[in-house]
């Protein structure tokens, strides 16, 4: 497929969507326009990305995610330790419904 790098207007810095950064990408006579269009293109995907992840460098995510760690390496603590409520309840009443107790 050919491609024409006529289009010889500026690229300027308004927000685009991806499509066009790509259509920018492919058809910008100018290199100084393609590069803005890269580079665009590049901020477009941080953003969205951070979006995802709830903040702008992602440390809501990564802090929630050690906290979740933290908190589930506790838990196992306990019920390797047998001191876990929710565990020794569970255990008793499968052993008390095994042997038909209840």
């Amino acid at each position: 497929m050919a491609v024409s790098y006529r289009d010889d207007t500026p690229f300027d810095d308004s927000d685009h969507t991806m499509q066009q950064i790509a259509e920018a990408i492919r058809h910008k006579m100018y290199g100084v326009d393609v590069r803005e269009a890269i580079a665009q293109g590049f901020e477009l995907m941080y953003k969205k990305i951070a979006e995802l992840e709830g903040d702008d460098d992602g440390t809501d995510a990564k802090n929630e995610l050690a906290q979740l760690e933290k908190r589930l390496n506790a838990r196992i603590d306990r019920i390797t330790m047998g001191t876990d409520d929710t565990a020794i309840r569970n255990v008793v009443e499968a052993i008390l419904k095994e042997k038909g107790v209840i």
